[in-house]
């Protein structure tokens, strides 16, 4: 094993073995963790391979199975999941499960390495999963977690009182997705600051001063007015909002205004391709479009399904329009080209576009704009609502995902 190279040399030698080194069925990428590690013994080729083999099990781990592949992986692993562990403070459990479904953690590594990353990946989902709404489970993430995030927390944090430090997480909050842990000390420090700041205004307002005239003066203070409750933002209703972090304020604000929603557990899954039909709804219910008696006369509008009065009401203000075969596509992914040429007919509606046209056709795709859809493309990306999506593309024939919708729904709002 120690001479093998690569995962051709090594798979041979594996299966010649199996029974003696006891060996489960594995995939070939868990063994290749085995290449280039130099193993003194088989017990140590063994250890690195149970490792390697239940890092895969979590990397692989579904929805359904993720809690219980954690569950099982832990004592192998080394993860501690008990009270008063960094898991058992985490402040949304279920944002951790869902984070760990897009993880990936290598393969080619030793338990005590596996640890350092699990936790620092812990440290990154708990500042990620701060909600100021849910104060029991949120505070004190900074302290608990603060091996990871290297924050001064006996300078002017310790003396900020527990109103300030609830202004200091309300502000790490509003950062909604962190990339990484070195972000996170310049945040807490501007919050710390500010909160400090605040502070330093309200008392230098006070009243003061003095004078020669050996009178005193009184100074007539207004009523203090009534105490106003804070303004607390909705509770989160997508909880996988930040798997496209781009798209995540967008997806957020729109979730917040009761335009979108999640599933049953709460997730939007944003990278999800969204149908025609789906699409619709958003635009219907973002601007609140309405239309008396209006019937959609698609030959594939089935009125007993949920997504009629969306396409009925769409169809009446010329939104959309059918095919040659006068079907509305009810079911079908939905393209970026058509995307574009619905939130294009709606800005005609309401009548807003800007002075002026982008140009498409200067990407290097753009000669792959149907005709109809040239002036949307280019209106669109005039206003700002569309932009290319890398490399000088616009993708009108790619199909569009949720956290696309979202973005330039939001945009045209």
């Amino acid at each position: 094993v120690n001479a093998c190279e690569t995962i051709e040399q090594l798979m041979p030698i594996i299966e010649a073995n199996r029974e003696v080194i006891n060996f489960p069925e594995a995939d070939a990428r868990v063994f290749a963790a085995l290449l280039k590690r130099n193993f003194r013994n088989t017990d140590e080729m063994k250890n690195a391979f149970d490792t390697a083999y239940h890092i895969d099990r979590l990397n692989t781990a579904s929805d359904e199975t993720v809690r219980d592949t954690l569950a099982e992986a832990a004592g192998a692993l080394g993860i501690d999941l008990g009270s008063g562990s960094l898991f058992s403070k985490m402040p949304d459990e279920q944002r951790l499960y869902t984070a760990l479904l897009r993880e990936e953690f290598p393969l080619n590594t030793d338990t005590a390495r596996f640890i350092v990353s699990f936790e620092k990946f812990l440290a990154l989902t708990a500042i990620n999963s701060i909600d100021t709404t849910n104060r029991d489970k949120t505070g004190g993430v900074l302290e608990a977690f603060n091996a990871y995030y290297g924050l001064d927390l006996d300078g002017d944090y310790s003396d900020l009182s527990d109103p300030e430090r609830v202004a200091v997480y309300k502000a790490v909050a509003r950062e909604n997705g962190f990339d990484s842990l070195d972000d996170v000390p310049a945040v807490v420090d501007r919050a710390v600051a500010m909160v400090i700041a605040e502070r330093t205004q309200g008392k230098s307002a006070s009243p003061g001063g003095g004078g020669g005239s050996g009178k005193t003066t009184v100074i007539s203070m207004p009523p203090p007015a009534a105490e106003i409750p804070p303004v607390l933002l909705p509770p989160r209703k997508i909880l996988d909002s930040d798997v496209a972090a781009w798209a995540a304020e967008s997806i957020e604000a729109l979730a917040a205004a009761g335009i979108i929603d999640g599933d049953e557990n709460g997730y939007y899954r944003p990278n999800r391709p969204i149908l025609r039909e789906e699409f619709i709804k958003l635009v219907v219910s973002a601007f609140s479009l309405e239309y008396d008696g209006a019937e959609a006369e698609f030959a594939d509008a089935d009125k007993g399904q949920w997504y009629y009065p969306y396409i009925s009401v769409a169809a009446a203000h010329g939104i959309v329009l059918g095919d040659d075969k006068n079907e509305f596509g009810a079911g079908k992914e939905i393209t970026r080209q058509d995307m574009t040429v619905i939130l294009y007919r709606t800005a005609l509606l309401r009548g807003d576009l800007p002075d002026g046209g982008g140009n498409a056709a200067a990407f290097d795709d753009g000669d792959l704009i149907d005709d109809y859809a040239k002036d949307a493309f280019d209106a669109m990306l005039a206003a700002g609502v569309i932009s290319g999506v890398g490399g000088n593309q616009l993708d009108p024939k790619g199909t569009a995902t949720k956290a696309m919708a979202a973005k330039l729904l939001y945009a045209l709002l």
